[in-house]
């Protein structure tokens, strides 16, 4: 291709042996350029004289437009050696006008897309190229995901979210062809940056990562159920639900009052329905109870109630701290507390907020969830009933 674009660039010089005039067209066929270089005798120096070679400039025209047809003529030629239909290459602007510059050298043509991108590799030292390549694959994906890893971690000191830095660590690590390598794949460095609850989460997604990469296809939906479970309870216990209610029959099944509003000096009763998620299980102990034979699980919680007067935070009532050790043969997905509470009638009209406290015992996790509550005068402002 070189070659044919030099050519076409001379042949356009050549071609042209003055500015055309307004309306005459531009001839720059192959004939008309042989046979205007032959009756002329060939082309001029500006002063006359001419050109240098032993062979004149006409016969170098004429042997180029031969090298041109035989180049096109080999390249109209099938692979099986029948002939192919020649589209004409159409002149450039400037081959039209003649303005082209003879002595310009061409672009060299350019790389063919694949071939750029596995000279370019990764920036790391490994080319895509290299990646792709069946013979020694897994040292070199091994290689990258160490590259990975560090390129991470050296900017885990001052970046603005080292958790997910720290994630990023995780997934690089799970692109080893045998398997992640554990704990050597986050630095004491990482580690430091995050918060404890952080920390907790990571490891525990860490070693829930891991379960499941070496878990067989038909345990998969076990092992991916289980590193959910170990994933929540890292994260500490949380308030699900928390409602005023006239009646609770079981887990989701209840009676909420309509409103939160209570009459003044009065007696004001009404249960509290927390649902708790994220809760943690523990082997039973000695000292626990169980409900009933055979029971291997205890859910260890405790939850406490107080109420606030929100316009000066004073506190105004609070229940005593209630620990629940509830025990099963298996591990629970639901769970919810029912209290009875009775509000003193002494309370003066207002706004308050019932603040409720769960504790995960094994864990040490705790999550607060606020209620508002208004003591009002009117008994037709009343609110709180089915």
């Amino acid at each position: 291709m070189l070659a044919v674009g030099s050519s076409m660039w001379l042949l356009a010089a050549c071609g042209s042996t003055g500015p055309a005039q307004q309306g005459e067209p531009v001839n720059v066929g192959l004939d008309t350029i042989a046979s205007e270089s032959a009756d002329t005798g060939g082309p001029t120096l500006p002063d006359g004289g001419e050109a240098d070679g032993a062979t004149s400039m006409s016969d170098q025209v004429a042997q180029q437009v031969r090298d041109l047809d035989a180049m096109m003529a080999g390249a109209a030629m099938n692979t099986d050696g029948s002939a192919a239909p020649v589209t004409p290459t159409q002149p450039s602007s400037d081959q039209s006008t003649g303005m082209a510059d003879a002595g310009a050298a061409s672009e060299p043509p350019p790389e063919p897309a694949a071939e750029r991108v596995e000279q370019q590799g990764t920036g790391m030292g490994i080319g895509l190229g290299d990646l792709m390549d069946e013979g020694g694959s897994d040292a070199r994906v091994e290689a990258l995901a160490d590259q990975i890893e560090q390129l991470v971690a050296t900017r885990v000191a001052t970046s603005n979210s080292p958790m997910r830095d720290a994630l990023a660590l995780i997934a690089a690590d799970l692109l080893r062809p045998g398997g992640p390598k554990g704990d050597a794949a986050i630095d004491q460095q990482t580690l430091d940056a995050l918060a404890p609850s952080e920390r907790q989460t990571l490891e525990a997604l860490r070693s829930s990562l891991r379960e499941v990469a070496g878990a067989p296809p038909e345990s998969m939906a076990g092992a991916l159920q289980g590193a959910a479970e170990k994933l929540q309870q890292a994260l500490g216990v949380r308030i699900g639900r928390v409602e005023l209610c006239s009646r609770v029959d079981k887990f989701g099944s209840f009676v909420p009052f309509r409103g939160h509003e209570f009459l003044a000096r009065g007696a004001n009763a009404a249960l509290v329905y927390v649902e708790v998620e994220r809760f943690s299980h523990r082997a039973l102990t000695s000292s626990d109870r169980p409900t009933t034979p055979g029971d291997r699980w205890a859910v260890d919680l405790s939850q406490e109630l107080r109420l606030y007067h929100k316009a000066d935070g004073r506190l105004a009532w609070r229940g005593p701290t209630e620990r629940i050790v509830d025990t099963s043969r298996n591990r629970r997905r639901d769970f919810y507390l029912v209290t009875k509470i009775d509000l003193p009638s002494a309370l003066t009209v207002g706004s308050y907020e019932l603040q409720v406290t769960i504790t995960d015992e094994t864990t040490g996790t705790v999550d607060q969830f606020a209620v508002s509550i208004g003591i009002v005068a009117d008994p037709s402002l009343v609110t709180a009933r089915p």
